[in-house]
């Protein structure tokens, strides 16, 4: 498995995972719509997708297209079906329409779980159209050989546009900033490093199927906020813990979004970290910067 297409790799995790991928024996090609990828064309038209994916011929395509801004999804449903649905509709029928084997690996979202406890793959609760238009993605990419991944992530962006929970709280310690913490919204994220890492060790030992990959045992937003601010900083930051309930958003979010994860481990016979741990991974990583 040598060449791999990397469909929406301009964004923060596709950014980094073409950097780690490029270490190793792959030809990496990235995909964006923008001119710092290696190729640029829009994947939800069919027409051009298709004479594009002809030309390349990967051997692999890691998705990671989508439109990730939640209440963005409930103001335009026209764009998020476009991009988190039609793009993955058009890879999709190329590959089952290749005479040769061609592999996909599809990343997802923790958004698709809202429920007490850490959630496993067949315990799906939609809150939004996001969510929603995701897990249809997702019914899409089964129908050939996919590799589901549900996913969510922190770390230090390398895309100026993108920035993750951890790059805000970083950016808030370091200009005095006071910030309110969701005390009520439950995640198990991993690093980047470690996320890149996982993708990589999916494409070495493909196997098809929805799986969760996220860190073992999750925490609210707000412990995780104030673990990282303990972290990187001794001076005395303002956080107020709040409710989810309490803000205005347009698109209502989940609360209870922890991954139960012993799926992947088992099928991939590898041991997640801890969320603990890799919050110092990520501290240990941003002080080689």
């Amino acid at each position: 498995m040598n060449r791999i297409l990397i469909a929406g790799a301009t964004g923060m995790l596709g950014t980094s995972l073409s950097a780690h991928l490029r270490q190793f024996e792959y030809e990496v090609i990235s995909h964006g719509f923008i001119t710092k990828a290696d190729i640029n064309f829009d994947f939800t038209d069919k027409y051009i997708s298709f004479e594009f994916l002809d030309k390349i011929m990967p051997d692999l395509i890691i998705n990671l297209i989508c439109l990730s801004d939640v209440d963005l999804n409930e103001k335009d449903n026209d764009l998020a079906n476009k991009l988190n649905v039609e793009s993955v509709k058009n890879i999709s029928e190329w590959i089952s329409n290749q005479k040769t084997q061609i592999r996909f690996i599809h990343v997802s979202t923790d958004h698709l779980y809202d429920n007490a406890g850490f959630n496993k793959e067949n315990n799906v609760t939609c809150r939004n159209i996001y969510a929603s238009t995701k897990y249809y993605s997702e019914k899409i990419s089964a129908q050939v050989d996919a590799c589901i991944l549900r996913t969510n992530f922190f770390g230090k962006s390398q895309n100026s546009s993108r920035k993750s929970f951890s790059d805000w709280v970083e950016s808030n310690v370091k200009d005095n900033i006071p910030m309110n913490l969701f005390n009520d919204v439950y995640f198990t994220p991993l690093s980047l490093e470690t996320l890149c890492r996982m993708i990589n060790h999916v494409v070495k030992n493909f196997k098809s199927g929805t799986y969760n990959l996220g860190s073992n045992g999750g925490m609210s937003k707000s412990e995780f906020a104030k673990k990282l601010i303990s972290s990187i900083s001794d001076k005395k930051v303002t956080v107020k813990d709040i409710s989810i309930d309490d803000m205005d958003f347009t698109a209502t979010r989940p609360k209870g979004m922890m991954m139960d994860v012993l799926k992947f481990e088992k099928y991939f016979r590898v041991k997640l970290p801890t969320l603990e741990s890799e919050i110092k991974t990520h501290i240990e990583s941003i002080r080689k910067l």
